[in-house]
Parts: structure tokens; sequence; C-alpha cells
């Protein structure tokens, strides 16, 4: 009888006393850790932001951790601008430099890992040669890679403004889009480009005015809208950007082309998005926004080209 009763009211461990089991307090799920970048916030998002840093540095790291199956992100590529032609005696009235290419990837599954982000730069105005002048592609490096191409550099002499998927630069003066100055075409012969396929990114340059001394460069394609064609003794304004609020929930204009210069008179303005206006010295594309350089003048000073503004990659989540 006693062993009857002492075991009917022999207490039952639980280990709740100690911390194990369900009550502990341990065993729940690692939380979310996403590092690289500028990190900022609004609203309900979380925003990861990659420029070129002041040492010129255009690569860095988006490490995400203890991602959830349901992870996603928003992300915005802008690749470099491409920088704007250089006028020349003999008044070759030069182009205004294609803006980088531009892509959004809403609701991008993320995984955990350490991806490269590589920001483009803007093309150098006035280098000496084609590869110079483009913008350099931007790319956020995920088992499927998310780039977007750098834009073409403005018509010049005889070097044209093509580009390898971001938007053309425009034609210098005489020049016409496909023509010996083209500012369309996939590359430049002898330069291997991107990965194919490349798809759009951008837009064309415009043509250049063939009305002999009074003519002007075309304006440079922009993420949203064609180049302007040069005018009578004026440049052709560059061509508009599109708008985007991943960054700070408001929208903002990137990938503008920068305008054409004309022959001693009126020079184009740079598109929406950071395209540089023409000018003697052509304005440079605008830092962060993939802007197209501004076309010099013939009768500026030597090295007259704006060069290409640098690109951005922007990463947003929930959370």
């Amino acid at each position: 009888m006693l062993d009857k009763w002492f075991r009917k009211e022999k207490p039952v461990f639980t280990g709740l006393k100690f911390g194990f089991g369900s009550g502990g307090g341990g065993g729940g799920a690692a939380a979310l850790s996403v590092t690289g970048g500028t990190k900022t916030s609004y609203s309900s998002y979380t925003v990861h932001t990659f420029l070129i840093a002041d040492n010129g540095t255009p690569t860095g790291s988006f490490v995400v951790e203890n991602a959830p199956g349901s992870f996603t992100c928003d992300i915005l590529v802008v690749g470099g601008g491409g920088a704007g032609g250089s006028g020349e005696s003999g008044a070759y009235e030069a182009g205004g430099g294609g803006a980088g290419g531009m892509r959004t990837f809403p609701a991008q599954p993320v995984g955990n890992g350490t991806y490269t982000v590589t920001v483009g730069n803007g093309g150098t105005a006035d280098g000496g040669t084609y590869a110079n002048g483009l913008g350099e592609h931007s790319e956020l490096a995920l088992p499927s890679p998310l780039r977007s191409e750098g834009g073409g550099i403005g018509g010049q002499g005889n070097m044209a403004g093509s580009s390898f998927g971001g938007s053309g630069g425009g034609c210098r003066r005489s020049g016409s889009p496909g023509g010996e100055n083209h500012v369309a075409g996939p590359k430049k012969e002898g330069d291997s480009g991107p990965p194919a396929p490349v798809p759009p990114q951008g837009n064309a340059g415009g043509a250049g005015n063939s009305a002999g001394a009074d003519s002007g460069g075309g304006g440079g394609g922009g993420a949203g809208g064609a180049g302007g064609a040069g005018g009578t003794n004026s440049g052709g304004n560059g061509g508009v950007g599109l708008q985007n609020d991943y960054r700070t929930g408001s929208n903002v204009y990137y990938a503008g082309g920068g305008g054409g210069t004309g022959f001693s008179a009126a020079s184009g303005n740079g598109g929406n998005g950071g395209g540089g206006d023409g000018g003697e010295s052509g304005e440079d594309g605008s830092a962060n926004t993939g802007g197209g350089g501004g076309g010099g003048d013939a009768d500026g000073p030597p090295d007259n080209g704006g060069d290409g503004g640098p690109g951005i990659i922007v990463i947003r989540y929930q959370g």
C-alpha cells in the first residue's frame, strides 16, 4: 500500500527547471544576418548600397547568413556611363556618351553565401582608344550573375560610338546610326564583349547633323529613350534615364545619356539620370548614376570630352 501510494505521488521530471526542452529558450533558429556596402533603412526595408569607393575600389561583398528559404531581394544594377567624345580641329563636333545599362531584378531569391559585387566605373574621355571610353559593367555575382553593361563612347573623329549592351554613344558630325560612326552595334570588331546573350539595357545614341560647318553631334542614348539627333549648329540632347525607388523609397533617375555639342553654339543637355551636358568642355556624367559624359567642342581646349559617371548597385529586402 505504501509503495503504491509512493509511486502515484512521485513527481514527474520535465527538465523545465533546468532550461531543457521546449521552454528553455534554446534551440531556436538563428537570426538572419546580411552585410556589405552601406546599410540604411526606410519604411519596412533594409537597403545595401554599393558605390565606387573614394579610393577607386570597384568591388565588395554581399554576405547572407541564416536566410530563410523564402528570402528575396529587390536589386538594381546600373553599369558605368560612356565618355563623351572630344571635338577636334576640322569641326568634328562630338557626340555625347551613352548611359550605362540599367536593369532591375524584383523579388530575386538569394541564398546563404558571400557574393562578389562589382560596380562599373565610367569611361575615360580623351583616352585615345575606343576601349578607354566605354563604361564598365556592374555585376552582383549570384550563382546566376546579375549584370548590366557599360555605355558607349560618344563619336569623335573616326571613332565609333557603339556599346556592348548599354546605351550607345551619340554620333559625331555627319555620323549616322549603323554607319561608319554607328552607335548601337553589339561590340567593336575585335573586342570579345560580355557573355552572350545580352538583353537590351538601353537605347541608341542620336545621329550627327551633316549641314557642313553648321553641324552638331548627337546625344547619347539613355535607359528610357534614344539620344537626340544633332541639329543645325547645335548638339542633340541626351536620352532620358529611368526612375527607380529601391535606394530611398523615392524615385530617382538613373542612366541618362550625355548631350552632344554644336559648332560654336548651343550644345545638348544631358538626359535626366546623370547625363553630362555638351559644351566646350563636356560635363562629366554624375557619380553613382551611370550617366554618359557630355561631348566636347572643337573650339574648346584639348581633352574636352566629359567622363562617364560610375554606376551603382542597390539591394533591398523586407526586414
